[in-house]
């Protein structure tokens, strides 16, 4: 593997044709792949440089949102022979310094414009990337021109240390590694695993992929995210075009760049259905029929190739398809349970959005394929993953020491299963659907148990995607935090006593209250990868003891 990815480093030069787009203050830049091979080489003297200077450095810290330079720095140190840590921008700072100690980094690299939080940070060597003004520190400014790259293999084989995305205080260090995959004898059972490899291959997302002609990776969410890193490193190594935007910019540049692969969550589809519908709702008399038809004929399920689907998307759907860019072939979601009404909503306009299932330690282990697809599941177990349903309906994964290579107290394995802490049910077809976590779950005083996740997503598509948090104070009956500056009570009330109607008794919601206020990065109120953080959001609003409207 680690001599495949060097050829791969070394194939990158050539490569003039693929690019990266990225913005700075709003402004577009462009580089090609072969522009992107020079630029980490550059910066592979840069780090050398600092080694030379520092009396050597072995692990770099990289803290910082989305960039352009984040990614070559990152890559620099991959390639240059540096364990690089991706450390998340939302974590305090006595956990970062508390990290920074643990795993011995002694080179940290700082975007400059989060040198006013991360400036008081503890270590031996910081600079800054990024800076907008003169600055001692400023990594631009180390003379690396007696520098060389060597032409030597340098990459390790644990390259990078990366951390669980902190919705609770245990923060997991995890390895990542390149591993190299075993030699195997030629026999009849080998050509035989080869044609079933091929078989499931060719029903998988990345048969779609590897044959368009062009394809466009958009990425917004914190590199500092294992996913997103793996995405970008498998685009840039697979002549895919990248695209770097950020949470605030993504939609406007989903809507601009017209990216056909998105790895992103829930949150973002939400507000892209919410438009999709306001934009069906326009519909005339003449189109709502044949967008009737396009749903009771299943058309909408039909390949993107079939004729009659294009004839019916070039009639219905040109608006609607400014809203995602109109070239979803691979758009994934994760990290949490997708409304189903989200998802719903792209379906019936013939767009798949595939839910995905993983965890931060073991990356994608279960996804829907275009061979195996049903809304609201996260697909079927693919070969080589064993999934079942232990107690209180958690979802386990068997572990494999082979294929797994992190540290088995890291994945919680027990009797040789990684306890995911996800609550979960597999159904008669063998999909697997998530319903939440299993800390999540809330045990009323009658022994009753309710999954909030479901609850919320319900409550928050019926008030235009708003923030909704499920909880019982004193576990006798169902309570709700609605975060919003503009909703209202009547309205509030509405919303849930229709909801209520779907719900079993135990479920329904009997009180709620109206937070003036929505999460963000900036509050504190939501991860890097924008997972609402239940516990502090219901340490912070509980304690003001807000009157409980009744319902």
């Amino acid at each position: 593997m680690k001599n495949y990815l060097f050829n791969k480093y070394l194939e990158l030069k050539k490569n003039t044709s693929n690019s990266i787009a990225f913005f700075e203050k709003n402004v577009r830049y462009e580089k090609s792949f072969s522009e992107l091979a020079k630029d980490i080489d550059k910066y592979i003297k840069v780090l050398n440089a600092i080694a030379n200077e520092n009396g050597g450095i072995t692990r770099v810290g990289i803290l910082g949102p989305t960039s352009y330079k984040w990614a070559v720095l990152d890559h620099a140190c991959i390639k240059g022979g540096y364990k690089s840590a991706g450390l998340p921008e939302t974590f305090s700072i006595e956990v970062l310094n508390k990290i920074i100690k643990d795993i011995n980094i002694d080179l940290l690299l700082i975007d400059f414009n989060l040198k006013g939080t991360y400036e008081v940070l503890k270590c031996s060597n910081i600079y800054y990337f990024n800076c907008k003004e003169s600055l001692n520190e400023d990594i631009e400014l180390i003379d690396y021109h007696k520098e060389s790259v060597s032409e030597e293999n340098l990459i390790q084989e644990d390259y990078s240390i990366v951390f669980s995305s902190g919705t609770s205080q245990n923060i997991k260090y995890i390895n990542q590694t390149f591993s190299e995959n075993p030699k195997q004898k030629k026999s009849l059972l080998t050509v035989v695993k080869l044609i079933k490899d091929y078989w499931y291959y060719r029903g998988s997302i990345w048969y779609i992929i590897k044959n368009k002609k062009s394809n466009k990776l958009i990425i917004y969410l914190p590199f500092s995210h294992p996913m997103q890193r793996g995405f970008f490193l498998i685009a840039i190594f697979n002549k895919i075009d990248v695209v770097l935007s950020e949470p605030k910019n993504c939609i406007k540049h989903i809507m601009l760049e017209k990216p056909n692969i998105m790895i992103s969550i829930p949150p973002i589809y939400d507000a892209l259905a919410y438009m999709i519908e306001a934009r069906l709702k326009r519909f005339n008399h003449k189109q709502r029929k044949l967008f009737n038809i396009f749903i009771k004929y299943k058309i909408n399920r039909l390949s993107d190739k079939n004729l009659i689907k294009r004839y019916f998307s070039k009639r219905l759907f040109k608006k609607v398809k400014k809203v995602y860019g109109g070239r979803a072939d691979l758009f994934i979601t994760g990290s949490a349970p997708t409304k189903l009404e989200t998802l719903e909503t792209f379906d019936k306009i013939g767009v798949r959005v595939y839910e995905a299932y993983g965890q931060s330690e073991l990356s994608v282990n279960i996804m829907n394929s275009p061979r195996h697809f049903k809304l609201g599941s996260v697909g079927k177990p693919p070969r080589g993953v064993k999934v079942k349903i232990g107690k209180n309906s958690e979802v386990l994964l068997k572990f494999n020491k082979e294929s797994d290579t992190v540290n088995e107290h890291v994945l919680n394995v027990r009797d040789g299963y990684i306890h995911t802490g996800d609550s979960g049910y597999i159904d008669k077809q063998g999909f697997l659907f998530i319903t939440g976590r299993l800390d999540d779950v809330i045990v009323l005083k009658r022994g009753k148990k309710v999954h909030p996740i479901p609850i919320e997503n319900k409550l928050s598509g019926r008030l235009g995607n708003t923030t909704v948090l499920i909880y019982s104070k004193a576990k006798e009956f169902i309570e709700c935090l609605i975060l919003s500056k503009s909703l209202d009570l009547p309205e509030v009330q509405f919303q849930i006593n229709q909801l209520n109607l779907e719900l079993a008794s135990y479920e329904q919601i009997k009180g709620f209250t109206i937070i003036k206020e929505e999460p963000s990065i900036e509050n504190g109120l939501l991860t890097s990868t924008l997972k609402l953080k239940r516990k502090m959001v219901l340490d912070k609003y509980q304690k003001l003891e807000r009157p409980l409207a009744k319902v």
